[in-house]
């Protein structure tokens, strides 16, 4: 790390020193060495370098070092050498910053020259004025390429402030950009130039010589109603014509003169292809409609299938359903019987139990003893033994209409179809 504060006593007094103890001068390699100063520094010190050092320290100047200076760098002065030595690029980007900053500064103030008087943009102008200046001051004082890049880091702070009070860029950005479009041009013109080389190749001839000819078959194409072929075609006709001698105005008479004959020729070709294609497509839609007209008919004999299937089918329905209706009328009929037969059964066993003895005898006793209690179970047991005969007779009945309904089921089912 180099000493930015190293004074030139202190130099001085290290040469002057260094002699009476050694007996010799150091070398500006040595008191750089010793104080660690760079040697834009020491010659911003001692513009006249060594020579000056040793005269202000009272101490010879070695004559020699000169021959060899002179030997290995030329003549030209120490800061000059220095300049263009290493820290050439150093005291480049030096000054070139320090030109953007009183460019910048410049820049703004003729931006608010006109509202300066205001107070908004007379504060604006006083801020910017301190900032550029602590940046030329620091620009001054800097003497390493760390301390150089930060200030170039301030800077960019700087000229973003610009933009953001002023709202447009500086000189610089716009002449960077113009720079940039420039460049753009140049790029798109080469790439322009690359693909007119191989058409010059191609004709022969410079490019704008081409244009007429092209010019003139376009107005061929377009007054004939010549397509690009037949372009193309007359072209190759009169190439091979020329190349076996015949004359322009023969060419140009037999041209002329066979010309309607060969688009009358090219139209018929061009209908001759549309009739062709037509008939493709009526051929297609013919195989279509036959196509269609076979399914209709599989169609119409699967209908015709199942109406005879529907048909006989309803024929079946009909002789079951006759079938069925005669089993429901036989049915009808035995439940008729059987419910006369209940009918008289009921009857049967009332009057069995009117006509009893013992019944007739029961009420004429309880029409004289009001105790009923032995009555009551005479009629009881009367009731019991009616009822266990009517019972009997009620079962005879109903093993008579089983029979019968068995008999009518047994005829049906052989009656059916299996």
């Amino acid at each position: 790390m180099f000493h930015k504060h190293v004074g030139k006593e202190e130099i001085v007094e290290y040469v002057a020193r260094t002699y009476r103890e050694g007996g010799g001068v150091p070398s500006i390699r040595q008191i750089l060495k010793q104080f660690s100063v760079c040697r834009a520094r020491l010659y911003k010190l001692f513009p006249d370098g060594l020579k000056q050092i040793c005269r202000e320290a009272g101490v010879p100047y070695p004559e020699e070092r000169d021959k060899v200076v002179k030997m290995m760098k030329g003549s030209k002065p120490a800061m000059e050498r220095s300049r263009q030595g290493e820290n050439f690029d150093f005291w480049f980007k030096k000054t070139e910053l320090e030109a953007k900053v009183k460019e910048l500064l410049y820049a703004f103030q003729l931006k608010t020259e006109g509202v300066k008087s205001e107070p908004y943009w007379r504060s604006r102008r006083e801020q910017f004025n301190e900032l550029a200046e602590w940046l030329l001051k620091g620009l001054k004082e800097a003497g390493t390429q760390r301390e150089l890049e930060l200030l170039k880091k301030d800077f960019e702070k700087l000229k973003m402030h610009y933009v953001r009070v002023i709202g447009d860029l500086t000189l610089s950005d716009r002449l960077k950009e113009q720079r940039e479009a420039l460049a753009k041009l140049v790029r798109e013109y080469s790439e322009i130039e690359g693909a007119l080389k191989p058409l010059r190749e191609k004709f022969g001839v410079p490019i704008e010589k081409v244009a007429p000819a092209i010019s003139e078959l376009i107005s061929i194409h377009e007054s004939c109603g010549a397509s690009t072929e037949d372009v193309i075609a007359l072209c190759q006709f009169v190439k091979v014509m020329a190349n076996m001698g015949w004359d322009p105005n023969t060419l140009h008479h037999y041209i002329l003169g066979h010309h309607q004959t060969l688009l009358n020729v090219n139209a018929l070709k061009v209908e001759k292809a549309r009739l062709e294609k037509e008939v493709q497509r009526l051929s297609s839609e013919r195989r279509r409609l036959l196509a269609n007209i076979s399914d209709l008919k599989q169609e119409r004999d699967h209908i015709a299938e199942e109406v005879q299937e529907i048909k006989d089918l309803r024929s079946k329905l009909s002789q079951l359903l006759s079938k069925e209706m005669e089993i429901i009328g036989r049915a009808e009929m035995n439940n008729l019987v059987a419910g006369i037969m209940y009918k008289e059964g009921v009857d049967g066993l009332a009057n069995a139990i009117v006509n009893d003895r013992r019944f007739i005898l029961m009420l004429q006793l309880s029409r004289e003893n009001e105790l009923l209690a032995k009555l009551i179970d005479i009629i009881v047991q009367i009731i019991d033994d009616n009822t266990k005969q009517q019972k009997e007779w009620a079962t005879k009945l109903s093993f008579i209409c089983e029979l019968f309904q068995r008999q009518f089921q047994k005829s049906y089912n052989l009656a059916s179809p299996t």
